[in-house]
């Protein structure tokens, strides 16, 4: 496989789209599956400007080419170059942010040779299996990483008392996966029972005060006080209650009878 570094910017790319010379969904592609938010906050990164992931690309030929990495931010960017989205403060394409986002320089990574032996699809396969994305808590942790919801929640998930439990292994604790359930817990105290992703998403993004984090760690540290004394009738951890789901309604239910 030949391939070259090349420096593009969001004009070129969307004037080759335009043109008909460059195919989004190649048959190894997956579907388009960004969401509203996700979409809204590329855009965001692009008109800071921050620096977004490279795009693996394929030249076909002088006039034809194939998107291998980097599906969901094209289009995303097609979109925004459309009108059919904004930015997360409501921002659309105008008149005052248009040339700077047409301007953006995207690092490319441009295929230009695959030799009979080898697979673009194979390629693709490996250059989105190849290490370990970050997932979900890791990418919270690193947007917000001076909050105090976040410092809430990572303290009571490596409190003694709630580590006793032993509900989580090794590498979910590596992921912060146990970090993400306490914080799925503190919003079931908050908020009762509801939708957890979006009010987890809703507490780290508008934090929380210093007297509504006393608040909640007091309640927390109750409830784990109980499942401590039901742990010794029967390790928990054996139970259906090590499932998340369970957990989660088990928690409620001590809060609200506690």
């Amino acid at each position: 496989m030949k391939w070259e570094n090349n420096k593009w910017t969001i004009k070129k790319l969307l004037d080759i789209h335009k043109k008909g010379q460059l195919n989004l969904a190649p048959s190894y592609q997956r579907n388009p599956i960004w969401t509203a938010k996700a979409q809204m906050k590329l855009i965001d990164t692009i008109l800071k400007p921050q620096p977004i992931p490279n795009f693996f690309i394929r030249k076909i030929s002088e006039d034809k080419y194939e998107m291998v990495d980097g599906q969901q931010r094209a289009r995303t960017i097609d979109a925004f170059s459309k009108g059919l989205i904004s930015s997360t403060d409501g921002k659309k394409i105008s008149p005052a942010n248009k040339n700077q986002f047409i301007k953006y320089p995207l690092d490319v990574i441009l295929i230009t040779d695959v030799s009979p032996e080898e697979s673009i699809e194979l390629f693709y396969a490996l250059v989105n299996s190849s290490g370990l994305r970050l997932n979900v808590p890791e990418l919270r942790k690193a947007q917000y990483y001076d909050t105090k919801f976040l410092a809430l929640a990572s303290s009571l998930a490596s409190t003694p008392s709630f580590t006793k439990l032993d509900l989580f292994g090794q590498g979910t604790k590596e992921r912060m996966n146990d970090i993400e359930m306490v914080a799925e817990l503190l919003s079931l105290l908050k908020f009762g029972i509801t939708e957890k992703k979006d009010k987890v998403d809703t507490l780290f993004e508008s934090d929380i005060t210093e007297h509504e984090s006393i608040n909640l760690s007091e309640r927390f540290n109750k409830i784990v006080f109980v499942l401590l004394q039901l742990d010794v009738i029967k390790r928990i951890n054996m139970t259906r209650f090590k499932q998340r789901a369970d957990l989660y309604t088990l928690f409620g239910f001590i809060d609200q009878n506690i």
